[in-house]
């Protein structure tokens, strides 16, 4: 045969199927040109086809293979990615952000488990799809949606800043409300935390930390929910009044400190609190604010990872000690009996840590419950927006008034034409 294409030489050439599953998917060509000899022999023909063969299998098995890897990331019911998914492409999202912000949405539905006992698990599954097909069309182009586990749901939001974040949940409750069936009860809702790269956390585990506790927050009362956890949500809403009235008033840094200790040690019903900020040099913490037991502990300073908030510090996280006397970590120079359970959160700017607020239970107090300790970081996450703009807000103070001092300074007299003269004249 002669090969379209190739000089007018002697040549030849097997093409074999490459078969999968009795349907072929392609072709293997072996030709051979401009050789005297240029036929094959029946034995290379057979290799060949051998050859064939075991291609055909492995190529077999890499698809099988690429179906098995696809099927252990989808959810089977809702046909969503699924909660390994998640937490694989949430850490590519890291990697990839080159600092560029993005959103992460924790989403739980509310009133589900009721629903599933009330009308039985095939109906709660119809809903589980319904959700999920509601949350994919709620999202933006671009927006990855996956089954986090039974009844939550997660979504990653490339390029969002908390705006759009909340914008995002927000459409997601809309949508999620209109597919609970009109004739059932309870009406099924959900509940929706956000957290945002890199202000809230820089790790998969700070993120969904962050989004855990501000869905935390969001949680409607049920039966059986610890009353505590009404009050606390109440006390919250209360601060957030608080402090966006001190950002309205314009409050000076020195000042908000003090309201912010005062609103967390009132949310928490505790009059013990301390706030300690980063110096600027950031080489230590110092107690700025400190009320109750640790009210002459202002100007204590503690090292980037010693003590309570030195560990804040140097982690970012909340953390808690049920007994500050038997901490393995408590600084040896303060004083015993006084402060018992500790809780302290960070304070954020430009998703670097710059302070610590703390509260303590006092010497005879039990320890802080989850709740509360999630009710201070979000109250430590707004106080930390109010004391950016009352620094923002100071800084402009002082440049108005260095500009008018400067643009009010007495100028010097100017010599009059007549007495310049006179001295040429000389």
């Amino acid at each position: 045969m002669q090969i379209p294409g190739t000089p007018f030489e002697p040549e030849s050439m097997i093409v074999v199927p490459l078969m999968v599953g009795g349907e072929a998917i392609g072709t293997l060509n072996v030709a051979r040109i401009g050789e005297a000899e240029s036929y094959f022999s029946q034995n290379e023909f057979e290799l060949v086809k051998l050859f064939a063969g075991q291609a055909s299998i492995a190529m077999k098995n890499a698809e099988a293979h690429r179906a098995v890897e696809a099927r252990a990331e989808l959810d089977a019911l809702t046909a969503l990615r699924n909660h390994g998914a998640f937490q694989r492409e949430l850490g590519a999202a890291i990697e990839g952000s080159g600092g560029t912000p993005f959103g992460v949405l924790i989403m739980d539905l509310d009133d589900f488990k009721t629903y599933n006992d009330t009308h039985g698990h095939p109906a709660g599954d119809k809903l589980l799809q319904a959700v999920a097909a509601a949350v994919t069309a709620a999202v933006r182009e671009g927006d990855r949606v996956y089954r986090y586990g039974g009844d939550e749901f997660a979504v990653i939001l490339p390029g969002a800043d908390r705006l759009h974040s909340v914008e995002v949940a927000d459409r997601i409750r809309r949508a999620v409300e209109a597919t609970s069936p009109e004739d059932r009860e309870p009406k099924v809702g959900v509940s929706v935390g956000t957290a945002c790269y890199p202000v809230d956390g820089r790790t998969k585990d700070e993120l969904v930390g962050a989004a855990d506790r501000a869905l935390y927050l969001l949680k409607p009362s049920r039966s059986g929910v610890d009353p505590a956890v009404d009050q606390a949500r109440d006390e919250y809403l209360s601060a957030l009044n608080e402090t966006a009235l001190a950002l309205m008033d314009r409050l000076d840094p020195t000042e908000l400190l003090g309201t912010i200790v005062q609103r967390a040690a009132s949310i928490l019903g505790t009059p013990h609190g301390f706030l300690y900020v980063v110096e600027p040099d950031e080489s230590a913490l110092v107690v700025r604010v400190g009320t109750g037991a640790f009210a002459d502990l202002i100007g204590y300073t503690t090292g980037r990872g010693q003590g309570v908030s030195g560990t804040v510090w140097a982690t970012g996280q909340p953390m808690t000690v049920d007994d500050y006397d038997r901490f393995s970590g408590r600084r040896p120079d303060l004083p015993t009996g006084q402060f018992g359970a500790i809780a302290a959160v960070p304070l954020t700017a430009e998703g670097r840590v710059v302070g610590v607020i703390g509260l303590a239970s006092g010497a005879h107090s039990g320890a802080f419950a989850t709740h509360q300790v999630a009710v201070l970081s979000r109250f430590a996450q707004l106080a930390s927006i109010a004391l950016a703009n009352a620094r923002l807000f100071q800084s402009a103070q002082r440049e108005v008034t260095e500009r008018a001092r400067v643009g009010f300074r007495t100028p010097r007299p100017r010599r009059s034409s007549s007495r310049a003269t006179g001295s040429c004249s000389r």
